[in-house]
């Protein structure tokens, strides 16, 4: 059930070992059958891998992104905060599809999320960081950057109600079961020939 589709859009059925595509590998392990000896493949080759069957189903994509490369760090509330913003391939699990998608990577010890809709094809990180903020107290001050509410309400909004709309988005918190239950709701609403508000 397991599957790799190359740069040349064909698909090849084999195993792949399992928990090797973390923190953004740079090869898969992969057998032609369970007795095989196993190859290694480089992920430049490959566009999308993944394994479905009834219970679980799985996709990973490989494409090159802009990511935020700036730090988390203290700083100022009152400057504003820059992006550094780096091209880079990356493998991407999907966590829905539809007519607005959610992607994530897991990077070092946080997981970070990207979206593309119909609309908007190209793949962009949803941007979410949260700084320790300079203070003359000695109690530490977290402040958050969000972002990702911003570009969501922008580019994958779409119900009739615009105060039920800023509801939800205002109470969306970056993290993988309310960014899947947002996107899964957008995408039973909203069907692909809605124009975004």
């Amino acid at each position: 059930p397991w599957y790799f589709i190359t740069i040349e859009n064909e698909r090849i059925e084999c195993l792949i070992k399992e928990n090797d595509w973390f923190n953004n590998p740079t090869e898969l392990a992969i057998k032609a059958s369970k007795n095989a000896f196993p190859d290694y493949l480089n992920i430049d080759k490959i566009k999308e891998f993944g394994y479905k069957n009834v219970s679980r189903q799985e996709k990973f994509i490989y494409t090159e992104v802009l990511v935020d490369n700036s730090k988390s760090e203290k700083v100022n509330v009152n400057e504003k905060q820059f992006i550094d913003w780096k091209k880079r391939k990356m493998l991407l699990k999907v966590q829905t599809e539809g007519n607005a998608n959610l992607y994530s990577i897991e990077d070092g010890n946080s997981e970070i999320f990207f979206f593309n809709t119909a609309l908007q094809e190209n793949i962009q990180q949803l941007l979410y960081k949260q700084y320790k903020a300079n203070s003359n107290s000695e109690e530490e001050i977290i402040v958050e950057d969000n972002t990702f509410k911003k570009q969501l309400h922008l580019a994958a909004s779409c119900w009739g109600n615009k105060q039920n709309m800023s509801y939800r988005i205002k109470n969306l918190v970056y993290k993988r079961s309310t960014l899947i239950s947002y996107f899964e709701s957008y995408n039973k609403r909203c069907g692909s020939n809605y124009l975004l508000e």
